[in-house]
C-alpha cells in the first residue's frame, strides 16, 4: 500500500513495535510498485522517519545485510515530455550492461503510476553493452532523429512526469525498475532535455545518478557525452 503501519506483536498479542510509512510524506518512492524493498540505512536511526530508509534491490535481501544490486538490464534514459518544437514522442532506453546478447522480445513493461502494461516487440535483441530504444510514435521520433544507427522498437505507452518503469521477463520476474519524480530527480518537462543515467554510476534507481545531459537526448548511445 501507499501508506500503512507495520506492527509486531508478542506472544501475548501485545504491541511491541510499529513503523508507520507513507510514500507521500518523505518516504522514498523507489519501492512503490517496483518490486524493490526499502532498506534501513542504519540500525541506530529513527525507523519512523522516511529519511532513514532507501530503495533496495528488486526482491530485497531477506535475512542478509544490504549489498549493491547487480542489475544487468537497466533503464538508462527517458523522454517523457518533449519540447513542442522538437517533439520526438515519449521514449526510453534499456541498456544491456552484460557481456552477453539478450533477447527482450516478449518482455513486458509496467508503469507504476499511470498503470500501463505493454509488451516489447519481436526482434528486441540487444547485443552486449548495446542499448534498445523503445518509442511510442515512430513518425515523430524519426523526424527528430532521421539518422539512426541504434536498436529501436515501438510500443503504445504514455510516460508521465512522475511515474515508474518495471521491466518483467517472460517468466513474470521483475529484472529492472525505476521510480522517478520531479523533486529528487532532474526535470525534463518541455525543456528539450531528457533525463539520463550517469554511465559511470550504473545504479539506475537513484535520482542522484541521473542528469539532463543532452538537448533532445542521446538515444542508443552513452549519455555522458553529447
Amino acid at each position: 500500500d501507499h501508506a500503512d503501519t507495520i506492527k509486531i506483536y508478542d506472544a501475548d498479542h501485545a504491541l511491541v513495535y510499529a513503523i508507520p510509512y507513507d510514500f507521500s510524506k518523505g518516504w522514498s518512492d523507489d519501492a512503490y510498485l517496483t518490486e524493490r524493498t526499502l532498506e534501513r540505512s542504519s540500525l541506530t536511526n529513527d525507523p519512523s522517519l522516511g529519511s532513514s530508509w532507501f530503495g533496495g534491490c528488486i526482491g530485497g535481501s531477506p535475512g542478509k545485510d544490504y549489498s549493491a544490486c547487480n542489475e544487468r538490464l537497466v533503464f538508462s534514459e527517458l523522454n517523457y515530455q518533449s519540447n513542442g518544437r522538437a517533439d520526438a514522442g515519449d521514449w526510453f532506453e534499456i541498456w544491456n550492461n552484460t557481456s552477453q546478447l539478450k533477447d527482450l522480445s516478449g518482455y513486458t513493461v509496467q508503469t507504476t503510476m499511470s498503470n500501463q502494461t505493454f509488451t516489447l516487440p519481436a526482434n528486441s535483441i540487444v547485443p552486449a553493452s548495446f542499448r534498445l530504444v523503445i518509442i511510442n510514435n515512430k513518425s515523430k521520433f524519426d523526424k527528430i532523429f532521421p539518422v539512426q544507427s541504434f536498436l529501436k522498437g515501438e510500443a503504445s505507452f504514455d510516460l508521465k512526469e512522475q511515474d515508474g518503469l518495471v521491466l518483467i521477463d517472460k517468466n513474470g520476474k521483475a529484472v529492472s525498475a525505476i521510480s522517478y519524480d520531479t523533486v529528487s530527480w532532474p526535470k525534463a518537462m518541455g525543456s528539450g532535455y531528457t533525463i539520463a543515467l550517469n554511465d559511470s554510476a550504473k545504479i539506475n534507481y537513484l535520482g542522484a545518478n541521473w542528469a539532463n545531459y543532452c538537448i533532445l537526448g542521446s538515444p542508443g548511445v552513452g549519455n555522458s557525452v553529447c
